[in-house]
């Protein structure tokens, strides 16, 4: 019984490992957007009479949404290596 729950649960960890995989490399490539939660205006310097534009909002919003993305696949990732080491444990302690 044991050791059908240690497979199941590794089998789960590896697929959300892949997922996570996934997702970084989807939103990377462009395939998907991330989630859009973060909204900035444009950095402007004020320089004499002279407005420069630093940073484009919506690029510094699609960075900062990028981050996001990563680090939720970051999280993702590791509860998968969790899960997925629990099922090792569980498959391990059960063929003693």
């Amino acid at each position: 019984m044991a050791s059908a729950l240690g497979y199941g649960l590794l089998a789960v960890g590896i697929i959300l490992i892949a997922t996570a995989v996934f997702m970084v490399y989807a939103a990377l490539a462009g395939y998907v957007e991330p989630f859009h939660i973060f909204s900035f205006s444009d950095v402007v310097v004020d320089y004499g009479s002279a407005h420069i534009k630093v940073l484009d909002g919506s690029q510094l919003s699609k960075m900062a949404d990028l981050s996001f993305w990563a680090l939720l696949a970051a999280f993702v990732a590791s509860a998968g290596g969790k899960l997925a080491d629990l099922g090792v444990r569980l498959i391990a302690g059960s063929e003693k």
